[in-house]
């Protein structure tokens, strides 16, 4: 366990914001942090306007995460990427990258585009054998599916994603001013 001088010399070399955020968060820290974070502000002397700029900055970077969840969409380039490249051998490093960087609105476009792209090829391969229609047709049918699938997405997937990834963001946030406030 952490000694209190051990604590104490480990925030007296934080920066202030950093200390901040452990007082913002105190569920997630024991009392002798809290402590010792708020003896280190006091000490330090921050004030109300240094806590404003933090509280400020912390808003700043929810909207920027939000904006980047929630409203942040694939390019038209990027869609048709998606679609007509649908192999996932082709597409997984493009995928990995959206979620690591937390894109999961692009992410869900990306699999949207992916499976469209996939049964619109199937389909187009089916019909092309089915009706013995020439490779051109085949192809057409695939490229048109790209248009269906494109204002399909953009009249009703996309609205209905954000509304899925907004609904899971207010029930974190509720969870966790339970959890604050519990």
């Amino acid at each position: 366990m952490i000694s209190k001088e051990q604590l104490e010399t480990t925030y007296s070399s934080l920066p202030t914001n950093k200390l901040l955020a452990i007082m913002d968060s105190p569920a997630n820290y024991t009392e002798l942090a809290i402590m010792v974070a708020t003896a280190e502000l006091t000490k330090r002397n921050v004030g109300d306007t240094e806590k404003a700029l933090y509280e400020e900055e912390q808003l700043e970077k929810a909207e920027i995460f939000v904006q980047k969840i929630l409203y942040d969409e694939l390019s038209f380039l990027q869609k048709n990427l998606f679609y007509f490249l649908w192999f996932p051998i082709l597409n997984f490093a493009f995928k990995m990258n959206l979620r690591q960087d937390g894109y999961l609105l692009k992410l869900k476009q990306a699999n949207y585009y992916s499976l469209a792209g996939f049964v619109f090829f199937i389909l187009s391969g089916f019909l092309s054998a089915l009706l013995n229609i020439s490779d051109i047709s085949a192809l057409s049918i695939w490229v048109f599916g790209f248009v269906v699938s494109y204002f399909f997405d953009q009249r009703f997937n996309k609205q209905r994603m954000i509304g899925l990834l907004q609904q899971v963001i207010n029930n974190n946030k509720e969870k966790e001013e339970t959890t604050n406030n519990g």
